[in-house]
């Protein structure tokens, strides 16, 4: 069962869409039950919808990716998740809604209640990015690392 997965992290280096491809069969094989086949059981319900959707997005965009070392697989796929959040549909109350920063600056409301504002998280660190400089950021147009603490600034300030 894990025989394909198995054999491409015993290779120093693996195309990532190789990986993810054998890491998700691996996943839907360990996921069957005698009920139902698995990738029934693995992608239902709002986490399983999300992961599918994540999955998908990342298989459309991994050709360009160079080969990477299996021993950096799982940092990577980590890396990449955790720009995804997965909330229910159901089971809230009708009048309460949770938003992130982007729903929050699209929806108006009459009261606010601003969670998450606990020092260290908020506002977000500016990153270090070990691929570009500063002068590099600037001179290909980007945008500055502070500029998401500038944009939370602008979020408290209109709530």
């Amino acid at each position: 069962m894990a025989a394909q997965f198995s054999a491409l992290l015993a290779q120093p280096v693996v195309e990532f869409g190789d990986l993810l491809r054998a890491h998700v069969d691996f996943a839907e094989r360990l996921a069957a039950s005698n009920d139902a086949i698995g990738s029934v059981n693995l992608w239902r319900g709002d986490a399983g919808e999300g992961a599918a959707e994540f999955i998908c997005d990342v298989l459309a965009s991994a050709d360009p990716l160079p080969p990477v070392p299996p021993r950096e697989y799982p940092a990577l796929l980590d890396a990449l998740m955790s720009t995804r959040v997965v909330r229910p549909r159901y089971g809230r109350h009708p009048r309460l809604q949770i938003w992130g920063p982007l729903e929050a600056r699209l929806q108006h409301a009459d009261l606010l209640i601003l969670g998450g504002l606990n020092e260290g998280s908020w506002p977000p660190e500016a990153p270090n990015d070990p691929w570009l400089s500063r002068p590099m950021r600037e001179k290909f147009g980007l945008p500055a690392p502070e500029r998401r603490i500038g944009l939370s600034a602008h979020d408290f300030a209109q709530a």
